[in-house]
């Protein structure tokens, strides 16, 4: 009888944190659009997204959608995980797949006789050879350069 006693006096503060569970999951589903988009348009293999973490957040929501339908009975708990589900499922798979498609096109360019790219990684888009994240440390002031790369040693020596 306590116990339904404590419940029924947090139940005010219970309603607010299923409404915040709910607000902020229904509104976690826009962040996973701009995540989307950026690894669809990656064009060197989407080597700065660990697969590895979204991955297990995609395991975690797959735990957590299984949890809602066998365990708590309780479809919007099902419903959020879902979604989080697909969203983080859209970008695991978004990414391997770029990942597949940067190694291959690796493979192949290494393997053409004359490549232009002996030893380093080909290009992924468009016949352009990957250089670094726009504002990365080390392209500010070496023109797209690698430090220690043939080409900054000469000039630096």
């Amino acid at each position: 009888m306590a116990a339904l006693e404590h419940l029924t006096a947090l139940s005010p503060t219970l309603d607010a944190v299923v409404w915040l569970y709910l607000t902020t999951n229904a509104l976690r589903v826009f962040t996973y659009l701009p995540q989307i988009r950026a690894v669809w348009r990656d064009c060197e293999g989407a080597r700065t997204l660990s697969l590895l973490t979204w991955g297990s957040w995609t395991l975690s929501n797959l735990c957590a959608l299984a949890y809602a339908l066998l365990v708590a009975r309780d479809l919007s708990l099902a419903a959020i995980s879902a979604i989080n589900l697909v969203g983080c499922g859209c970008v695991t798979t978004i990414a391997a797949q770029r990942r597949l498609q940067w190694h291959r096109q690796c493979k192949d360019a290494l393997r053409r006789p004359g490549s232009p790219w002996p030893g380093r990684s080909a290009p992924a888009c468009h016949g352009v050879h990957p250089g670094p994240a726009a504002g990365s440390a080390w392209t500010r002031g070496s023109r797209g350069r690698r430090p220690g790369t043939a080409s900054t040693r000469a000039r630096s020596a």
